[in-house]
């Protein structure tokens, strides 16, 4: 299937996504928390959030932030067809944002570069990026693009974090802080509902819930412990800061 941008995939399936993060709302608690754990925050610090998708980043945040999400796709609140927004240009003032996330949706991007300049404008001086998504190097990239892209409704060839990744936010004017692959474990209460979530996360077509679950034992990992079940996820977590050019 034809690679689609971010905009086309979850126009067509983000009412899915959606679904899934509100039936299991503490799933991914691991990839947020490690996100938020990276940068430090100050009274009234405004955050951007981008994409946003449900504004799931929201309930980690300090009460006292200026949250300030941006989702192109209407998909991911009704299941209509709306015309999609663009990604870009973002619509945010220059040097507006203190820090800014960027959360498991950069793998969807063709023009990183495009891209960082793009959240360098957006961006105070001394601000803080994270931007935390799947290596090209990982089982999880291998998993969405063999598993995933094979059983859903709209392929998946994703377009991940790499080598380049670090001297293309240099030459968009970020300085790097750090950059380190860390495990951040999906966790439910069994099996089945962890087939269940990716079966809706993931718009997964025509497949059985134990196929679901031998396909993740097999690319990812199970692990149990304290009557939990958790699938072995893991993203890269790049955290930047803004310098003046």
């Amino acid at each position: 299937m034809t690679n689609l941008d971010y905009s086309q995939l979850f126009q067509s399936r983000g009412h899915k996504y959606q679904a899934a993060m509100q039936r299991y709302p503490n799933a991914r608690d691991q990839e947020f928390k490690q996100a938020i754990n990276k940068v430090h925050f100050n009274s009234e610090t405004t955050i951007v959030d981008v994409p946003a998708r449900g504004a799931y980043l929201q309930r980690y945040l300090p009460d006292s932030c200026i949250y300030r999400p941006y989702e192109p796709c209407t998909n991911f609140l009704n299941a209509d067809q709306s015309p999609v927004n663009p990604l870009l240009p973002l619509p945010f003032e220059d040097d507006s944002a203190d820090i800014v996330f960027s959360i498991a949706g950069m793998h969807h991007q063709a023009d990183k570069k495009a891209v960082y300049r793009e959240l360098y404008r957006i961006m105070a001086k001394s601000s803080q990026l994270v931007v935390a998504d799947v290596h090209q190097d990982s089982s999880v990239a291998n998993f969405l693009d063999l598993f995933v892209g094979n059983h859903n409704s709209t392929g998946h060839q994703g377009l991940y974090l790499n080598s380049n990744s670090l001297p293309e936010l240099s030459s968009a004017g970020f300085q790097i802080q750090s950059a380190e692959r860390i495990a951040c474990p999906w966790q439910f209460n069994n099996t089945q509902e962890m087939a269940n979530f990716c079966r809706s996360l993931f718009d997964l077509q025509s497949i059985t819930a134990s196929k679901i679950i031998s396909a993740i034992e097999c690319s990812l990992g199970i692990t149990s412990e304290h009557n939990k079940v958790s699938m072995n996820w893991e993203l890269f977590y790049i955290v930047a800061n803004k310098q003046s050019k």
